[in-house]
């Protein structure tokens, strides 16, 4: 994505193992050009209105932005995503959606 208002997306993925398969973070967070710290520095000691509207407005765009990235990013896979079944921490080594486990037979 091009910058946009000083700021550029800077996104990171992580992959990692889990009981039925792997799970993806996607992470998109905001990195501030030099030339967008030198444009809101200057609007915040000549007219402090201005670079607090500017601030705002750059955080709505970044967010719309950031949104349309992360939707653009999962649609494709979308339909490959399942809830995840790891085992309930509360409920020792049983995992969701099972009966529950009791003492074994004879006991």
């Amino acid at each position: 994505m091009v910058p946009a208002w000083g700021l550029v997306p800077k996104v990171s993925v992580m992959a990692a193992p889990s009981p039925q398969g792997f799970y993806v973070d996607i992470r998109v967070l905001a990195d501030i050009e030099g030339s967008g710290i030198v444009g809101f520095i200057v609007a915040w000691f000549l007219f402090f209105p201005v670079a607090i509207i500017l601030g705002y407005m750059a955080y709505q765009d970044f967010t719309q932005r950031r949104d349309y990235l992360i939707h653009s990013l999962w649609s494709p896979v979308g339909h490959l995503i399942v809830a995840p079944n790891y085992p309930n921490p509360q409920f020792g080594n049983q995992a969701p959606g099972y009966p529950p486990q009791g003492p074994p037979a004879g006991q």
